[in-house]
């Protein structure tokens, strides 16, 4: 019983996790958009368009290790929070 119950709050957290968009996840690390700009060496509208989901990360893959540390989350959970931006951007339009 206290194993499932453990399992069921550790499988809610993550849904929440995968669900989050871009924005969501830079406000998680507690960071602005000039400052995720300013780490990965980009203009800050590109961050903004990440976050209202306009466009999803495009960095060369070398780059991919640094922007993973920036928002502190996995190559899934980015993907995740990019295809949920660009979901509810185009729901907009």
């Amino acid at each position: 019983m206290l194993l499932e119950s453990i399992a069921t709050k550790c499988y809610t957290i993550y849904s929440k996790i995968l669900r989050m968009n871009m924005k969501e996840l830079r406000e998680k690390v507690g960071l602005r958009t000039v400052d995720i700009a300013s780490r990965l060496g980009i203009a800050e509208s590109t961050v903004r368009n990440w976050d209202n989901g306009k466009h999803s990360p495009r960095v060369p893959i070398e780059d991919v290790p640094k922007l993973l540390e920036v928002y502190q989350v996995s190559l899934d959970e980015l993907i995740s929070a990019a295809q949920e931006s660009r979901r509810a951007h185009d729901a907009k339009h």
